[in-house]
């Protein structure tokens, strides 16, 4: 976290961690999409966002959860569905990106401010 700091780059923080890990998840799924007997999982890190976006305190927010996602298995029991997985993977990418525009514009905000333009 950095030193300057308030609720909405915390917040940012916390999210680009939480879609980074959806992303590791998503690869992994797609690693495994013929491995026999491998369940896909998936990420929720936006309700512990919210709760922490609303108490304003992101060092007690527990980390992104990793879920087994229900999914019907097909003949070897491997639940990746292909499509599914590369489609939510470019969502999460498009997700960064906008976090990180955030992020950047937030440090813009405050060059602004330090240097008095």
């Amino acid at each position: 976290m950095t030193s300057i700091s308030d609720g909405a780059m915390r917040g940012l923080e916390y999210a680009l961690d939480g879609v980074k890990t959806r992303m590791d998840v998503h690869a992994d799924n797609i690693t495994n999409v013929n491995t026999p007997g491998f369940r896909s999982s998936r990420v929720d890190f936006e309700s512990n966002l919210r709760q922490a976006m609303t108490s304003g305190r992101f060092e007690d927010a527990p980390a992104a959860e990793v879920r087994n996602a229900m999914g019907l298995p097909d003949a070897q029991g491997n639940t990746v569905n292909l499509e599914t997985e590369m489609t939510e993977l470019m969502k999460a990418n498009l997700m960064q990106r906008t976090l990180v525009n955030a992020y950047n514009f937030k440090i813009g905000v405050l060059r602004s401010a330090i240097s008095g333009r």
